[in-house]
């Protein structure tokens, strides 16, 4: 049915109660159907797009009330076996008790519309739109209360191999709570039906190790510092498109991070400092299935099940409209295992130069530094569309200072080579198979001018 896109459909109008079709729609996949008698354009690239005959339009609300009751009982302690090795031992207890009340149905549109819908077209068109079953849970409906205790350590030993070097090992447990999802909508495994118990999503814990070094050089003027890591992750919490309109806390089962940090600091000079920093970094999912899917493998599933239907196109698109993303993931089509996760780059680097220098009765403060990553993905199902390639960033300020008047002129340019970037990327709610791009600013400049006044 998303071949519609493929093949010429296109969809436009001045009338945003009305769209127009334009194409040959009955030979690509795409429909228009009837409803109660009024015609609605269904899927314009797999997307319901606009109904007529609703004068109001159509909403959908959803609420989540959650109550947090949290108990924590912490103890450190250090022994100084001698005077270069100490060793710093730490536990702790958490509980934590949590009640959920969660609400989702179809509203008439109006601004900050609360109000439940009883009209039977309404509501089939919000839950047809909105992918949602109709529900109210309360904090006595299985699932929606949840309990946790977990009991986390860690164990520290620093070792003072010289006056100007310390060495450490670190181990340590952590926990992060399990929680509802404020945007459960359905459920499609239980054939699309609301079922409280999978409105939550489980604890999420993680096993670290670290062994690192702090040392200073010449004579104090330079620090280095230097650590390597690992970290496993069972039922690891990340971030599902579970359809069309929401994004969803789901586990994964485990994954595995390590790498080596490096960073440092030099006066070269009475006026100048030098630092930098290099990360290499693995991350990498053992288990993950149930990831929701690219764009590309979401069309080609839509596309089978029309291809794939039976009985007239109303039936065929109806089938094809009726699975989602959620759908995708169930059944485990981009299966993540063995693969990384998004904004995990492999390795980063930066490195900044900051000069300093007096001249008659002012001061000149330029600053230069580059920042480098490899390439990574910004959207979390790994869609070859949001990959981003290598970059290197280049940024570089001067500040002039009158430190007696209390004034200072500041120039400062970002991303002076003009690199084009994203902060992240993401899927369109409600248009299948579209993606939003959020770009972070090309070259810019600012001149910025600060005066204090004295007392």
């Amino acid at each position: 049915m998303n071949g519609g896109c493929k093949q010429g459909i296109s969809a436009f109008g001045g009338d945003f109660n009305k769209v127009y079709v334009s194409g040959n729609v009955g030979a690509t996949g795409a429909g228009v159907i009837g409803l109660g008698g009024f015609a609605s354009l269904v899927n314009v690239c797999g997307t319901a797009a606009a109904f007529d005959g609703i004068p109001t339009g159509v909403g959908r609300y959803a609420l989540l009330d959650q109550d947090t009751d949290t108990l924590g009982i912490f103890a450190q302690g250090t022994w100084h076996i001698s005077e270069q090795l100490r060793a710093t031992v730490g536990v702790r207890y958490t509980k934590e008790d949590k009640t959920g009340a969660k609400d989702g149905y179809a509203t008439d549109f109006t601004v900050n519309n609360r109000t439940e819908s009883s009209n039977p077209l309404v509501i089939a068109v919000s839950q047809q739109v909105g992918e949602f079953a109709t529900h109210h849970f309360t904090s006595s409906d299985p699932g929606m209360r949840r309990s946790e205790k977990s009991p986390t350590w860690s164990v520290n030993i620093q070792y003072d191999a010289s006056d100007d070097t310390m060495t450490y090992a670190t181990a340590s447990t952590g926990f992060k709570s399990g929680g509802f999802n404020s945007f459960y909508m359905r459920s499609p495994q239980r054939g699309n039906v609301a079922d409280s118990r999978d409105a939550s999503f489980e604890d999420e814990n993680v096993l670290a190790f670290e062994l690192g070094l702090k040392t200073e050089l010449f004579e104090g003027t330079a620090e280095l510092n230097m650590a390597v890591f690992h970290s496993t992750f069972d039922d690891i919490q990340v971030s599902v498109f579970s359809g069309n309109t929401t994004y969803e806390v789901k586990n994964a089962a485990k994954a595995v991070s390590y790498g080596l940090e490096i960073d440092g600091r030099w006066r070269a000079t009475e006026a100048l400092t030098l630092t930098g920093a290099i990360g290499l970094l693995n991350f990498e999912y053992d288990e993950f299935i149930n990831q929701a899917c690219t764009s590309d493998q979401f069309i080609a599933q839509r596309q089978a099940l029309f291809d794939s239907a039976t009985g007239d196109i109303a039936s065929q698109i109806g089938i094809a409209m009726g699975y989602s993303n959620a759908n995708c993931a169930i059944a485990g089509i981009n299966d993540m295992s063995g693969r990384t996760a998004s904004n995990a780059p492999k390795s980063t680097s930066s490195l900044t130069a900051n000069y300093i220098t007096d001249f008659s009765d002012f001061e000149l403060n330029s600053s230069l530094d580059l920042n480098y990553h490899s390439s990574v993905y910004r959207v979390d199902d790994l869609d070859p569309i949001g990959k981003e390639p290598s970059q290197v960033f280049l940024n570089a300020s001067m500040t002039l200072s009158d430190l007696e008047e209390g004034w200072s002129l500041t120039l400062t340019g970002k991303n002076l080579t003009d690199v084009k970037h994203f902060d992240y990327i993401n899927d369109v709610p409600l248009f299948s198979g579209s993606h939003n791009f959020m770009p972070l600013a090309g070259r810019s400049f600012a001149l910025r001018f600060d005066y204090t006044f004295g007392e």
